[in-house]
C-alpha cells in the first residue's frame, strides 16, 4: 500500500528540496531497520522523533 504524506514545517523560509530529500532518506532507513525487526516499536518512535526535530518538522499528515 502506497501512502502520501505532506509535510508541515516549523520555518516554511528553511524548507529546500535537499533537507527534504535529508529527511526522507533517513527516515526511509529508519524504516527498514524497523521492518527488519532491529528495533522495537519504542525505539523506532525515539528515533524519528529525534531525525524530525532535527530538520525542523513538526508533523506528517495524511493527505
Amino acid at each position: 500500500m502506497l501512502l502520501r504524506y505532506s509535510v508541515d514545517w516549523r520555518h516554511e523560509s528553511g524548507c529546500d528540496r535537499l533537507d527534504a530529500l535529508t529527511l526522507a532518506k533517513k527516515l526511509a532507513v529508519l524504516a527498514r531497520i524497523y521492518a527488519l525487526g532491529l528495533l522495537n516499536e519504542d525505539e523506532y518512535t525515539k528515533a524519528r522523533n529525534r531525525i524530525m526535530q532535527e530538520h525542523n518538522v513538526v508533523t506528517f499528515e495524511q493527505v
